[in-house]
């Protein structure tokens, strides 16, 4: 099992490892702070289990979670435990990996982008500033469900430059106040970010004093991050910028329909040129298990109109233990070159790719050969 840190948000701020893994993994368990592009880099036959798991409302107790990693892990699966930001940061990344370690299963553990410190640099709002601030403090007032409310140490955040609060959405005020009375001054610069690193990013800034009333005026939601100090009142770059990101599409939102075994390259040029990609499959390809004869004889052509064409009788072929002698002495046809190279990867060279990449093209040059 593989107990991944997704990052703050944005797909492209996964650590290479975890994308790697995300990509081979046979069960990716994940909750609501995945951004849900991440998805997109898993394998169509993946099984992918929502737990959903927010502030007092988990789709999953956490010892069902347990059990079910244990349980897909020992069924001899690939199993990666996606978590956002950093999986030991504010998370109950130890927890599950210490009951499956104890169950005997082989954990690593991948670390991720903290929320804390990416969705503030994403925003630019620099944590620490030559000659102002060095020192930074990181906490949270949740607690978690059926443990003792603690008060924050307020009295050691007022003696750091920086505070960067996680999950504090619902006590915004009581954290401001609370700061106030250990000694910082109201006049604080602050910044909450709603959303950070994704295309739903919000930013509102304002002082130590002000900064609980701005947001609620705005109408910011969870999840969303605080901070205080020199950094939040630094001038926003992002204030004349007509889009979020770089790119012909920046700031464009793109919905791919595509089967998601055939769109991440599509996805991966989109994403390239700026744009937010909404991977929304509105066809699923499945391969239907038929018994073939034996080697064809009878037939003088084979023709390929997709790659998936291919892999379906390439799966059959090897269920029944066929290999290429299948084609007998028909010739082979591939719609085009994508779907040729796929043949080749298998051993089979297709004797005609028609000029133009369509079925009615295909099928003409087919016609042509039989006339010359």
């Amino acid at each position: 099992m593989w107990l991944v840190g997704a990052g703050p948000g944005d797909a492209g701020l996964i650590t290479v490892r975890g994308r790697a893994l995300l990509e081979r993994a046979d069960v990716v368990v994940y909750d609501r702070l995945v951004g849900a592009e991440l998805l997109t880099f898993t394998r169509p036959d993946a099984e992918l289990i929502d737990v959903f798991k927010t502030p007092g409302q988990h789709t999953l107790p956490q010892d069902q979670i347990h059990d079910l990693l244990i349980e897909r892990a020992r069924a001899g699966k690939e199993v990666v435990r996606l978590k956002g930001g950093d999986p030991f940061v504010y998370g109950r990344g130890w927890e599950e990996i210490e009951a499956c370690y104890l169950a005997g299963v082989p954990c690593e553990v991948v670390p991720g982008v903290s929320s804390a410190i990416g969705v503030p640099t994403g925003a630019g709002i620099p944590l620490t500033l030559r000659g102002q601030a060095s020192t930074v403090s990181l906490v949270t007032p949740s607690v978690g469900k059926g443990l003792p409310a603690r008060e924050l140490p307020y009295a050691a955040m007022a003696e750091m430059d920086t505070a960067v609060v996680l999950m504090g959405g619902a006590r915004l005020g009581e954290v401001a106040k609370g700061l106030i009375a250990a000694g910082r001054e109201g006049a604080t610069p602050a910044a909450v970010i709603q959303e950070g690193t994704l295309p739903g990013e919000r930013q509102v800034r304002g002082t130590l004093a002000t900064i609980a009333d701005v947001v609620h005026d705005e109408g910011l939601r969870a999840p969303m991050v605080l901070v205080v100090g020199p950094g939040a009142g630094l001038p926003r770059l992002d204030v004349n910028a007509p889009a979020a990101g770089f790119g012909p599409l920046a700031g464009r939102h793109v919905v791919v329909t595509r089967p998601s075994s055939a769109s991440r390259q599509v996805i991966s040029k989109l994403r390239g040129l700026g744009a937010h990609v909404i991977d929304s499959p509105l066809i699923r390809i499945e391969y239907l298990e038929a018994d073939l004869p034996g080697p064809r004889s009878d037939h003088d052509w084979m023709v390929f109109t997709s790659l998936h064409g291919v892999e379906g009788l390439v799966r059959q072929l090897e269920r029944q233990g066929l290999d290429a002698r299948f084609f007998g002495t028909a010739r082979i046809a591939a719609v085009g070159p994508k779907t040729a190279a796929c043949l080749e990867a298998v051993g089979v060279r297709a004797d005609l790719i028609p000029g133009e990449y369509r079925a009615r093209a295909l099928v003409k040059a087919i016609a042509a050969e039989g006339k010359s």
